[in-house]
């Protein structure tokens, strides 16, 4: 597991890029974009917990956690159902979430 500033440092200002082409985007300023590999995008808010964890909560109301680990030298997201989404890389974030 990952610490809460390690995972912190890992994604914030980053765009995580996984093997389906979807994108995940976590702005500096606690704004969150997750884009389909279709191009469908939602909109959130997430915060970085202590359990190496990040809790997304949409526009929509839903919230979801998923936890972060690091697996050799690749980070992976893992859902609450066990499902493991490993990135395929990471990116600066150049762009502004609205």
């Amino acid at each position: 597991m990952m610490g809460q500033d390690d995972l912190t440092l890992a994604v914030t200002g980053q765009r995580l890029v996984f093997y389906d082409d979807a994108t995940a985007r976590f702005a500096d300023d606690g704004k969150y974009a997750y884009t389909y590999e279709d191009g469908g995008t939602w909109l959130g808010l997430y915060e970085v917990m202590t359990d190496s964890s990040i809790c997304i909560t949409f526009v929509t109301g839903v919230t979801r956690c998923d936890l972060y680990v690091q697996a050799d030298e690749r980070l992976v997201l893992v859902t609450a159902e066990s499902m493991r989404f490993p990135i395929k890389h990471i990116e600066h974030l150049t762009e502004i979430i609205e």
